[in-house]
């Protein structure tokens, strides 16, 4: 398949548009299911009868989520690697490539689970899933609006898939600190709030 004879080529183009939309519903269906899933169906109240915090049942759960969504990823790319070395002809295959795609979608998947947690906490489940489903797939169409045209382009900063910083990856195999700090920031203000806001929640 000549669309397969350049990782650059396969990797930021339709695979990794779809990679992170798909990523970024099962990382949200992640956050939202393994808490509020758990404080819907009282399940919590198992946990903290066992003399566990709230802030301790939080963190753990969190570090659960952001666990399977990273092992999962690296599984991915390392699929997409082997491939690529085992079915393709390309000479000196750009290994940064695939290890800084990985550390970016990495924490980006781990940002949305973050938001999704604070959502979980915040709303009931069918609720939480439908809005962020919504915000998701509409930040990502903003996104894809906005590489249309100079005149969309004031788009990008809106959507979260900017600060996977796609076209650092495309330009020389790097990542773009900042974006990732903001998205860093992102998942931290997320952990943060979504904590409080469990001190706070009546679940019995």
């Amino acid at each position: 398949n000549g669309y397969l004879t350049r990782a650059e080529i396969f990797l930021s183009g339709e695979f990794l548009t779809i990679y992170t939309l798909i990523g970024g519903i099962f990382a949200l269906y992640q956050g939202i299911n393994e808490i509020g899933g758990k404080i819907e169906d009282h399940t919590i109240i198992n946990y903290l009868s066992k003399k566990i915090s709230r802030s301790s049942f939080f963190l753990w759960q969190s570090i659960t989520n952001f666990y399977y969504l990273i092992s999962s990823n690296a599984l991915v790319w390392i699929g997409i690697y082997l491939s690529f070395v085992t079915f393709t002809t390309q000479e000196n295959l750009p290994f940064g490539y695939f290890f800084w795609g990985f550390i970016s979608t990495s924490i980006l998947f781990s940002t949305i689970c973050s938001l999704a947690q604070l959502l979980s906490i915040s709303f009931n489940r069918n609720i939480a899933i439908f809005s962020g489903i919504a915000t998701l797939v509409f930040s990502w169409f903003l996104n894809s609006l906005s590489n249309l045209s100079s005149y969309t382009a004031w788009l990008k900063p809106l959507s979260i898939y900017y600060y996977l910083n796609i076209d650092k990856l495309q330009s020389d195999f790097g990542l773009d600190l900042f974006r990732l700090i903001v998205l860093i920031l992102l998942a931290s203000a997320g952990y943060w709030v979504g904590e409080r806001k469990l001190l706070q929640k009546n679940i019995y």
